[in-house]
């Protein structure tokens, strides 16, 4: 989508030690090609705020991370108007991917087009019915039609990660998000946590899962690189 090389980097204690001369020359002639590297780095971690300010990464995005333990007995107000995706879904949710966010770490970017950062979004969506994305999707129905999603991987930790949520416009502030939140809950099984990160901008993204019993846990700054 970007036209070029993208690359995710580490930055850690090591790459910055002696130890990680040699990474660090790998990195510069990375950095010298027509690319795209993004980064996220605890806000505490100063030495490595300072290596990528040096280098020309600029901050985007503030994420923060929130966390609950699942009610295995918790369900939805209309469960029957919230279900798993199906393959005939795959329309409809990509459609709502496209249209459904703002203020993730590609909108935020001045340098990628909405455009482009909407078609990523879609591809996401899109990729989990090609079943290379994501542990699980569920969906919320009004008068027979799909009017939100909410994607799910699962961490290493065996957590359960809402990748994406969405609703359309048209239907938001009826607690349509929170119901599939629920669905998710009551079938969380033995998943220790569930786990949702959001943009430090998106108040009304944080007052949700504030609102929800998600607490956070962990903030982390994001960096983009560009070199056409």
């Amino acid at each position: 989508r970007l036209g070029r090389d993208t690359y995710r980097l580490t930055v850690d204690e090591t790459l910055l030690s002696p130890a990680g001369d040699a990474a660090r020359e790998g990195l510069l002639a990375v950095l010298n090609k027509p690319v795209f590297v993004y980064c996220k780095v605890s806000p505490t971690f100063m030495e490595g705020l300072r290596f990528l300010h040096k280098h020309e990464f600029r901050l985007v995005d503030t994420n923060v991370i929130f966390e609950k333990k699942p009610h295995l007995d918790r369900e939805a107000e209309d469960d029957s108007r919230v279900r798993l995706a199906k393959p005939a879904d795959r329309i409809a949710t990509i459609e709502l991917a496209r249209k459904g966010f703002g203020y993730s770490r590609f909108h935020l970017d001045p340098e990628i087009p909405r455009e482009t950062a909407n078609r990523i979004k879609a591809d996401w969506v899109a990729a989990y019915f090609a079943g290379t994305r994501g542990h699980q999707m569920v969906v919320v129905e009004v008068e027979g039609a799909v009017v939100g999603f909410l994607q799910l991987l699962r961490a290493a930790d065996e957590a359960l990660v809402i990748d994406l949520i969405a609703v359309d416009e048209r239907y938001r502030c009826r607690g349509l998000g929170g119901e599939m939140i629920a669905f998710v809950e009551s079938r969380a099984g033995s998943a220790p946590i569930l786990r949702v990160g959001t943009q430090i901008a998106n108040t009304a993204s944080i007052r949700f899962y504030e609102g929800l019993g998600f607490r956070m846990t962990e903030a982390q700054y994001v960096f983009h690189y560009h070199h056409a």
